[in-house]
């Protein structure tokens, strides 16, 4: 890392007791192999949007405490104005306070003529693989992430980030309060933007020809492997690109002018109503913008997820990343720094009596804590499909909720967590809950719904349930949760799953506080199921759930007798945890 001296500024579950231990890693040498990063570019738009999207939370929220610095940012500047370098240093406090890492991150920024039609260009300063700590062999990780999975510099002789920004264009807007002028681009949300991608959001495919290559189409480096973030891309049927078609081939050059690729993983489901995001991957191969962007039509102007578009409009002020594209970085490796949630009141799912308080603040959990007990239950997953036309729920309901927490992340969104138990002799499919947001005077503020991690639960048994608020309102005190409707009898395409055993073989907590759960999920049945997917539930010592969420195993699919692994990870820092419970489910065939 260098440092100018001018510029410095199966059914299956299975409960368990969480032990500590340290957290795993490759043992390679300390830098390991090294690449060349990756330029991508921001390309101005043809149109005036007068939109802006302001940093999620407001500093000034009610409620909301500033966000402390997650990560350590310094930048060398090369040529910028005062006004200039001010606008790029806003941008900085906005990244460095959504990321965490041990080792300093340091910015090469230079203002300098640049392309006719082109705002600014960055790329990781280099790739690296194998190197210590490295969590995959053979892939390549941006320097910048390199360095926080190592926990140090390992190459102290260059930079992380790259970064040039277009002198040449007389139309810049430097203030930093998104109330960009018609006729001018925000340099804040450029930045942003080129920032994202030298931390990682950057994919290494090049087309030759017909041809598609991964690796930057460097083909004398062996073996020819992926970028982390190549590992995100599927298509449209659900195939993994670098798994599905291979590099040399033009069979990949075919997908990645399709128009429909998409970024796929449990965390941007999650960012993403329960969908994988489409990417920018037009009929025609556009070397700097194809398949490192998210799409522009999916995600325009004004959208909260448009920052990592390949346009910027005239008028166009993004300032926040967006839930996509951090959850994009999380499934890469990085960690969103989470302050101990702050206790909420949670009130019952009929009317407007309280629960007992959910108190998720408590203390780190002790070393070798006592499980709870834990009721066998059944687990199936979460509806990553579009369900079929549910019932609506009968009077008084035969599915209730309990063990209901809420808390909000660093970000300003709000999770809802607990378990649907299903009170039917039989199974029910797409059990939806929906979660009612109030403020003091008892206002009803808005809704947002969620469907239980299982799709199909078996009479008698539960699931546990996310519900996820993004850019949540303001003023919000308390909530109700209530299931509003379920498929009942099961949808016929989605029975129970059973013979999806899991075992837990690591817990520890990361050096940032992040818990893991680390395992293999076996398919003793007879049938294949694919995207098999573990899902953890994660208990405080009052028995509610404060954290939840999964991972899919590794392969996706498992054939009778096959075993797949997982890494399911929480933010742990003072909730509280003593004790967690996995499901299992995966797609039929």
């Amino acid at each position: 890392m260098r440092f100018s001296l001018g510029g410095l500024v199966a059914l299956a579950i299975i409960a368990g007791t969480l032990l500590v231990a340290g957290p795993g890693g490759h043992g390679f040498a300390a830098g390991g192999e090294r690449l060349p990063g990756t330029v991508l570019v921001l390309r101005e738009g043809p149109g005036e949007a007068g939109t802006y999207i302001p940093p999620q939370p407001p500093p000034s929220a009610p409620g909301v405490a500033p966000q402390a610095a997650g990560a350590t940012v310094v930048v060398n500047y090369t040529g910028f104005t005062p006004e200039a370098q001010a606008a790029f240093q806003y941008a900085v406090d906005i990244w460095k306070a959504r990321l965490t890492s041990p080792v300093t991150i340091v910015v090469d920024a230079t203002w300098e003529p640049l392309t006719t039609g082109t705002l600014g260009s960055a790329k990781a300063a280099s790739l690296r693989r194998n190197f210590t700590n490295a969590p995959r062999t053979n892939t390549w990780y941006p320097i910048a992430l390199a360095n926080k999975f190592a926990g140090t510099d390992i190459d102290d002789t260059e930079s992380d980030i790259e970064a040039s920004f277009n002198s040449t264009k007389s139309n810049w807007y430097f203030g930093t309060d998104g109330n960009t002028p018609v006729g001018t681009h925000d340099l804040v949300t450029v930045v942003l933007h080129e920032l994202g991608h030298g931390l990682g959001f950057s994919d290494s495919m090049v087309m030759i020809g017909t041809i598609g290559r991964w690796q930057n189409g460097n083909v004398t480096t062996t073996p020819v492997a992926p970028k982390v973030y190549d590992l995100l891309l599927y298509n449209g049927s659900g195939q993994q690109l670098v798994t599905s078609f291979g590099t040399g081939t033009t069979a990949l050059g075919s997908q990645l002018t399709s128009d429909n690729l998409f970024l796929d993983g449990p965390k941007i489901r999650a960012a993403n109503g329960g969908a994988p995001a489409k990417v920018y991957a037009p009929t025609y191969f556009e070397e700097g913008s194809s398949i490192g962007h998210l799409d522009e039509t999916a995600f325009p102007a004004g959208d909260p997820n448009s920052l990592m578009t390949p346009m910027l409009d005239r008028a166009e002020a993004i300032h926040d990343p967006g839930a996509i594209a951090m959850a994009a970085l999380e499934e890469t490796g990085w960690s969103v720094p989470e302050p101990p949630p702050t206790p909420h009141p949670v009130y019952a799912n009929r009317g407007l009596a309280p629960l007992a308080a959910k108190d998720t603040s408590g203390g780190p959990a002790p070393a070798t804590p006592t499980i709870p007990g834990a009721p066998t239950a059944t687990a199936t997953k979460t509806a990553t499909k579009t369900p079929t036309p549910p019932s609506t729920l009968p009077p008084g309901g035969a599915v209730t909720l309990q063990h209901v927490a809420w808390w909000t992340n660093s970000l300003g969104s709000i999770y809802v967590h607990g378990e649907a138990v299903n009170g039917l002799g039989h199974p029910i499919s797409f059990v939806k809950v929906t979660a009612s947001y109030w403020n003091a005077a008892n206002q009803l503020l808005g809704t947002e719904y969620g469907y239980a991690g299982l799709t199909t639960i078996p009479g008698g048994a539960d699931s546990v349930f996310t519900i996820l608020k993004t850019n949540p309102w303001a003023g919000i005190h308390h909530v109700t949760v209530g299931v509003t409707s379920y498929t009942d009898p099961a949808s016929a395409s989605y029975p129970p799953v059973t013979g999806l055993v899991a075992n837990v073989t690591n817990q520890y907590t990361d050096s940032i506080g992040w818990l893991h759960l680390v395992g293999t999920v076996t398919n003793t049945s007879g049938n294949t199921y694919k995207w098999v997917q573990p899902y953890a539930g994660f208990y405080n010592s009052a028995g509610d759930v404060v954290r939840a969420f999964f991972d899919y195993t590794d392969p996706t699919t498992l054939a009778p007798g096959q075993s797949g692994t997982f890494d399911i990870s929480v933010s742990a820092s003072g909730t509280g945890i003593v004790s967690y419970r996995i499901w299992v489910d995966g797609d039929w065939p």
